[in-house]
């Protein structure tokens, strides 16, 4: 059958071409939705390992507890208008951190990054305003509105890991919100 013999035949049964138009959008979207799902899903039984699926970091005790807590200075950061600040972070490996994250908006924020709070740094702990802090592992932190979140941590592997803030867990990221820099230790007069 030629293109043209296939317009004919539409032009002679113009139910037909709407019926195959109608049954290829119901494809499209089971299709569509088939992904959705299946991208919720969570593989257990993996030859390849990712941030997804492997333990925390914070499952080691002997990274975060030869730390000192009490002498750590808090380093801030401020989500403004759906904006985090600063967009840039450097940490240091093996050195404790106490980041306090403000949210200033009226919405509620999604910090996501499986990569850095599982595998990239050891959480010591999750602290929501005043209340108690917990442990465990994350792959994000949700943030209420005009609120604060304390998280403490040691970061562990080098590298660069991307923050993504959201307001809905639909969300799909276009690109990092912040980027999270995990350097050597500073050596000298430099590391004071």
């Amino acid at each position: 059958m030629q293109f043209s013999d296939l317009i004919q035949a539409v032009k002679q049964n113009p139910e037909g071409f709407k019926a195959f138009k109608n049954n290829a959008v119901r494809l499209m979207g089971v299709l569509g939705v088939s992904v959705l799902v299946s991208a919720c899903a969570t593989v257990t039984q993996s030859s390849k390992s990712d941030a997804y699926t492997e333990g925390c970091m914070a499952e080691r005790a002997d990274i975060v507890d030869a730390m000192d807590w009490d002498a750590v200075q808090p380093n801030h950061m401020t989500i403004v208008n759906g904006e985090i600040r600063p967009m840039v972070l450097y940490l240091e490996e093996n050195r404790p951190y106490q980041i306090q994250i403000r949210n200033a908006d009226r919405i509620d924020h999604d910090l996501w990054s499986p990569e850095f709070f599982k595998q990239g740094a050891a959480v010591q702990s999750v602290q929501f305003g005043a209340k108690t802090p917990t442990k465990g592992c994350i792959n994000g932190v949700r943030i209420k509105g005009r609120s604060v979140v304390t998280i403490r941590l040691v970061p562990v592997w080098e590298g660069r890991y991307e923050l993504f803030n959201s307001t809905s867990f639909l969300r799909t990221p276009l690109g990092a919100d912040a980027v999270v820099h995990i350097v050597q230790p500073r050596i000298g007069i430099a590391s004071k």
